[in-house]
């Protein structure tokens, strides 16, 4: 094993001391909470454009009704994305992940919940 790189000031670079600590179980849970935020995110997506060719009959919805439920949803993840990363980088991510959770788990439920184009 080579000798550790040492900065100036006697000790190891940040680049050592990460490839020291090496790829662990911390790493792995964090990439598997932050994916399953992802993978939900993701899944919503998927189904948007199902349910609205689906609901679009039932409620008569015009073109412009159709395009704009489906705008709203990528709205929502564009609100979401720019106010939880400058939030997590402050606050810690764990907040802002399960605030996501959450938040797709409500918004969800509710979205299910609605009998009209205007409830929406």
């Amino acid at each position: 094993m080579a000798s550790p790189k040492l900065s100036e000031s006697g000790l190891p670079s940040m680049a050592e001391v990460i490839e020291r600590i090496g790829f662990g179980w911390g790493q792995l849970k964090v990439a598997l909470v932050g994916g399953c935020v992802w993978l939900a995110d993701g899944s919503e997506l998927l189904l948007i454009g199902s349910v609205t060719r689906a609901v679009a009959q039932e409620w008569n919805l015009q073109a412009w009704q159709r395009g704009s439920v489906v705008s709203v949803v990528f709205v929502g993840i564009l609100l979401g994305n720019s106010l939880c990363g400058p939030f997590g980088d402050q606050h810690g991510r764990r907040l802002p992940i399960v605030v996501s959770y959450f938040g797709i788990a409500f918004f969800s439920i509710l979205s299910a919940c609605t009998q009209s184009y205007l409830q929406l």
